[in-house]
Formats: C-alpha cells, sequence, structure tokens
C-alpha cells in the first residue's frame, strides 16, 4: 500500500493512502448516491441528508487514512477531536485522495 504522510499547520501527523481502489470508489459513490437527490433536467444535486452525509465523510475518512499521529485505532474519534483547521487540512487531503478535490474540477 503506497502512503503519504502529511503534517497540518498543528503539527499532527496522518498517514494517507495515495490512492483507493475502485471498490473503494464504488462503495462511496453508491452511498452518495443512495441520499442524494438529484434534478433530473440539470443532474445538479439539491438535496443530501446531512446525518447520511456525516457519515459518507467518516466512511470516506476511513478508507483514506492509515493513522493518526502514530495511532491506528478509533481513527475518526481522533479526528474529531482535532482542531477544526487542522481537521480540514487532513479532509482536504483526503478528498483529493478519494477523488472528490474541488480544485480538480475547475
Amino acid at each position: 500500500m503506497e502512503t503519504k504522510e502529511i503534517t497540518t499547520t498543528g503539527g499532527h501527523k496522518a498517514v494517507i493512502k495515495s490512492f483507493i481502489t475502485a471498490r473503494d470508489m464504488r462503495v462511496l459513490k453508491d452511498m452518495y448516491l443512495a441520499v442524494a437527490k438529484f434534478d433530473t433536467k440539470s443532474s445538479e444535486v439539491f438535496d443530501v441528508d446531512i446525518e447520511k452525509a456525516s457519515e459518507i465523510e467518516d466512511k470516506t475518512l476511513e478508507l483514506v487514512i492509515v493513522s493518526l499521529n502514530g495511532e491506528t485505532e478509533g481513527l475518526i474519534e481522533k479526528l474529531l477531536d482535532l482542531p477544526a483547521k487542522d481537521y480540514g487540512e487532513i479532509f482536504e487531503e483526503v478528498q483529493g485522495v478519494a477523488g472528490f478535490d474541488k480544485k480538480k474540477e475547475n
């Protein structure tokens, strides 16, 4: 498994996968499509269940993050206990790995 280490502004170290598998991507897409409501004419998402969106975010983190500050257990809770800025920096990297990087779309 290819990984890379990132260090947040606050000094937290996260080891994340360099890529996700097609199987992992399918899991995320299926979860998203199960909760999103689309406008059939424009294909735009207009409603997402917030509780389910958090589940998708957690699953994305689970599939990409290998460790946080050397720990490998209870990662979601540890991530949620980080300062928001550090969490945001890590999640931005995770989104890039998972293919949800908004910067790449522009």
